[in-house]
């Protein structure tokens, strides 16, 4: 897209990658999105889809989205995932039985340039359980794994905090982060 400053949300939204095949295997990839309102790394929507070892980022967006899983049973493991985006979600999984491990994520901004951000977020109801392990979450500024207690296996993660109020992991009880990290808050920055 052609938006470089990433300030205005009504501006085009950039994918770097779509997929909805199903049984795809998406390896050893710089998958990017950058300059727009919404820019997204990776859209995910095919069962069965095993994403590895890729760096995957959604950059100089207003609001970024590095990864969507909407698709049940995918493997995410071994990628490094970031954003530069004002409004981040690293992971944003969708959908249930995905296993999400072994990634390294950061939201990286000048300190008080942020808005919201949080490492995986997995907060829509009924869906099955995901297994969320073994994961580096590091300088995010609401909440490193922000999740409904029945969407999610959470072991063996390690969260670095940006700020001394940044939550490593909440759940639905968290109304403050759920209301901070609401899409439906971001607005365009007048410059």
């Amino acid at each position: 897209c052609t938006h470089g400053e990433g300030t205005e949300k009504e501006h085009a939204h950039a994918y770097g990658m779509i997929n909805h095949g199903w049984h795809t295997l998406i390896s050893a990839n710089n998958i990017v999105a950058e300059w727009a309102g919404m820019s997204v790394g990776l859209e995910e929507g095919g069962l069965y889809t095993e994403v590895e070892t890729n760096k995957i980022l959604a950059t100089h967006a207003i609001y970024g989205r590095s990864v969507r899983l909407l698709a049940e049973a995918c493997i995410l493991r071994g990628n490094v995932i970031t954003s530069t985006s004002r409004n981040a979600r690293l992971i944003e999984i969708e959908n249930g039985l995905c296993v999400v491990s072994g990634n390294i994520l950061g939201q990286f901004r000048p300190e008080g340039d942020f808005i919201s951000g949080c490492g995986i977020y997995c907060i829509k109801e009924g869906i099955e359980p995901n297994i969320i392990t073994e994961n580096i979450i590091r300088f995010i500024p609401d909440c490193g794994i922000l999740y409904l207690p029945e969407n999610a296996i959470i072991e063996k993660n390690h969260i670095q905090p940006q700020y001394s109020t940044t939550a490593k992991i909440a759940g639905k009880e968290n109304r403050k982060g759920i209301e901070q990290l609401d899409a439906g808050r971001i607005h365009s920055i007048t410059v």
